[in-house]
């Protein structure tokens, strides 16, 4: 079974200026930012906490608003921001969300891909070891409803849930409300 969360950037990125948050810390973000790249958007910044010595990479965090600003006078506004596998590590998700709207137009698409907290993969997990064995660098577990909640308060509304229910990730689309 074809990954969903790549579906989806294959249906959006082409010819468009992207923001890619949390692409350094792993190997496979890498690879992912590198697949968004063969895309081809009109423009792929990468941005992470993570320092790189990657072309079109900024370490930046985007909890600080000056680093927020910073992005916005050097590249302006994104078409996509993709943030896959961190949203659930990032201790102020609020801040983020407050921060990305200086990176962000009425129809920019923010793409989230997460561990989702409902999965019957994770749910037995949790059953069989009489606990929750989560990586310990994610500070949040996210499904569809909690994830849409968050980005409702700050305002932004789900568009698309594109992973079913009970999948082992969560892959969901948001942009701001009008």
């Amino acid at each position: 079974m074809k990954d969903k969360s790549l579906e989806t950037l294959e249906k959006y990125v082409k010819n468009k200026k992207v923001l890619d948050i949390g692409c350094v810390g792993q190997i496979e973000k890498w690879a992912r930012h590198e697949y968004i790249k063969s895309l081809n958007p009109y423009l792929l910044i990468g941005v992470d906490i993570v320092e790189s010595s990657r072309e079109n990479v900024e370490c930046k965090d985007l909890c600080k608003k000056e680093d927020a600003f910073y992005m916005y006078d050097k590249y302006g506004k994104f078409d996509i921001i993709v943030m896959y596998d961190v949203i659930e590590h990032i201790d102020n998700t609020g801040l983020i969300l407050e921060n990305l709207k200086f990176l962000t137009r009425k129809d920019t698409l923010i793409l989230i891909s997460t561990p989702n907290a409902i999965s019957d993969k994770w749910l037995n997990q949790a059953k069989s070891l009489k606990r929750t064995k989560i990586n310990p660098d994610h500070v949040h577990w996210f499904c569809y409803q909690t994830l849409s909640y968050l980005f409702n308060r700050y305002g932004y509304k789900s568009i698309e849930v594109v992973s079913e229910n009970l999948e082992p990730r969560l892959v969901q689309i948001f942009k701001e409300k009008e």
